[in-house]
Protein backbone atom coordinates (compact mmCIF):
# COMPACT_ATOMS: atom_id res chain seq x y z
CA UNK A 1 0.00 0.00 0.00
CA UNK A 2 1.01 3.31 -1.09
CA UNK A 3 1.91 5.57 2.35
CA UNK A 4 0.81 9.01 1.63
CA UNK A 5 2.08 11.85 3.48
CA UNK A 6 -0.71 14.25 4.48
CA UNK A 7 -0.29 17.34 7.12
CA UNK A 8 -3.23 17.78 8.31
CA UNK A 9 -4.78 13.96 8.57
CA UNK A 10 -3.27 10.73 10.23
CA UNK A 11 -2.21 7.89 7.50
CA UNK A 12 -5.18 5.56 9.47
CA UNK A 13 -7.70 8.52 8.19
CA UNK A 14 -6.46 7.87 4.48
CA UNK A 15 -6.36 3.92 5.34
CA UNK A 16 -10.02 4.09 6.42
CA UNK A 17 -11.47 6.00 3.67
CA UNK A 18 -9.59 3.91 0.92
CA UNK A 19 -10.62 0.55 2.34
CA UNK A 20 -14.25 2.00 2.18
CA UNK A 21 -13.28 3.15 -1.64
CA UNK A 22 -11.84 0.12 -2.46
CA UNK A 23 -15.10 -1.68 -1.56
CA UNK A 24 -17.03 0.40 -3.55
CA UNK A 25 -14.86 -0.09 -6.74
CA UNK A 26 -13.13 -2.82 -6.21
CA UNK A 27 -11.93 -3.62 -9.75
CA UNK A 28 -10.34 0.18 -9.57
CA UNK A 29 -8.34 -0.11 -6.39
CA UNK A 30 -4.97 1.10 -8.15
CA UNK A 31 -7.16 4.03 -9.60
CA UNK A 32 -8.83 4.84 -5.70
CA UNK A 33 -5.50 5.22 -4.09
CA UNK A 34 -4.05 7.51 -7.20
CA UNK A 35 -7.12 9.59 -6.55
CA UNK A 36 -6.58 9.97 -3.05
CA UNK A 37 -3.25 11.28 -3.78
CA UNK A 38 -3.90 13.74 -5.91
CA UNK A 39 -7.09 15.12 -3.84
CA UNK A 40 -4.65 15.63 -0.82
CA UNK A 41 -2.28 16.92 -3.29
CA UNK A 42 -4.71 19.28 -4.37
CA UNK A 43 -6.13 19.97 -0.87
CA UNK A 44 -3.09 20.93 0.62
CA UNK A 45 -1.72 23.23 -2.18
CA UNK A 46 -5.02 25.03 -2.14
CA UNK A 47 -4.91 24.91 2.14
CA UNK A 48 -7.98 23.34 2.50
CA UNK A 49 -8.16 21.17 5.52
CA UNK A 50 -8.75 17.56 4.19
CA UNK A 51 -10.86 16.00 6.40
CA UNK A 52 -11.94 12.09 5.63
CA UNK A 53 -15.57 13.14 4.63
CA UNK A 54 -14.66 15.56 2.20
CA UNK A 55 -11.40 13.21 0.97
CA UNK A 56 -14.25 10.36 0.49
CA UNK A 57 -16.94 12.49 -1.57
CA UNK A 58 -14.10 14.14 -3.86
CA UNK A 59 -12.65 10.95 -4.77
CA UNK A 60 -16.43 9.20 -5.35
CA UNK A 61 -17.35 11.37 -7.53
CA UNK A 62 -13.83 11.51 -9.38
CA UNK A 63 -14.23 7.87 -9.46
CA UNK A 64 -18.26 8.20 -10.71
CA UNK A 65 -17.66 10.03 -13.46
CA UNK A 66 -14.70 8.06 -14.35
CA UNK A 67 -17.40 5.22 -14.16
CA UNK A 68 -19.88 7.21 -16.19
CA UNK A 69 -17.77 8.17 -18.83
CA UNK A 70 -16.75 4.75 -19.98
CA UNK A 71 -18.41 4.03 -23.46
CA UNK A 72 -20.83 0.97 -23.10
CA UNK A 73 -19.34 -2.14 -24.55
CA UNK A 74 -19.89 -3.76 -27.74
CA UNK A 75 -23.26 -5.60 -27.49
CA UNK A 76 -24.08 -7.70 -30.81
CA UNK A 77 -27.72 -7.39 -32.08
CA UNK A 78 -30.43 -9.40 -31.20
CA UNK A 79 -30.32 -12.74 -33.43
CA UNK A 80 -33.54 -12.60 -36.12
CA UNK A 81 -35.30 -16.06 -35.42
CA UNK A 82 -35.74 -18.36 -39.20
CA UNK A 83 -38.33 -17.56 -40.91
CA UNK A 84 -39.01 -14.15 -40.48
CA UNK A 85 -37.02 -11.45 -41.66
Amino acid sequence: MVAIAIRSQSNETVDAVRERLCALFPDDAAEVTRQITLAVACAEHLNIKVTPELLENLVTEHLRAKVAAKPPRFRMPPAIPLGRV
